[in-house]
């Protein structure tokens, strides 16, 4: 029977068959620099990214593109979790510090208000937040009331667990 593969592993996982190798990106921790890596491993070229119809904030980000990396490099294509079960394929990605990433996310989806997020989400008003009173809070009182709800009071508590609770 196969195991169905996870959906973002699913949706996202870059697997290049001639090398037998898998790349699982994930977002804010490297992922833009390791795929124009791995674009030098393969046939295709910078340019092709260039044609991409992808919201992004900057053009180097259009290696995210999934359609011009085409369906035989998509995990989804495969029909059972071979490359992640044998010892004969590389299957990596790539971690952050989590209080890193979190910036990174902020910086990017709320300073440069990233095109995709706000497509998805309308525009957020940056620093300012509604609180329960009717009153605004800043982005830093909001993430210190969401981390002291969570009951983290030291970024070295701060592990993928507490991130999932704010």
């Amino acid at each position: 029977s196969v195991t169905p593969l996870p959906p973002h592993v699913e949706s996202a996982a870059i697997v290049l068959d001639d090398l037998k190798l898998v790349y699982v990106p994930v977002p804010k921790a490297g992922s833009t620099a390791m795929l124009w890596a791995l674009l030098e491993l393969i046939e295709l070229e910078p340019d092709d990214f260039a044609r991409s119809r992808k919201l992004e904030a900057t053009r180097s980000l259009s290696i995210h593109d999934m359609t011009i990396w085409g369906e035989s490099r998509r995990a989804r294509r495969r029909m059972a979790r071979d490359p992640f079960e044998s010892d004969d394929w590389l299957a990596f990605t790539l971690v952050r510090d989590p209080v890193r990433r979190l910036w990174s996310a902020w910086v990017s989806k709320l300073l440069v208000r990233d095109p995709r997020f706000v497509a998805m989400y309308g525009e957020i008003v940056m620093g300012v937040e509604a609180d329960d009173d009717g009153g605004e809070t800043t982005f830093e009182r909001m993430l210190a009331d969401r981390l002291a709800r969570a009951k983290i009071s030291d970024e070295r508590d701060l592990d993928a667990g507490a991130l999932k609770a704010l």
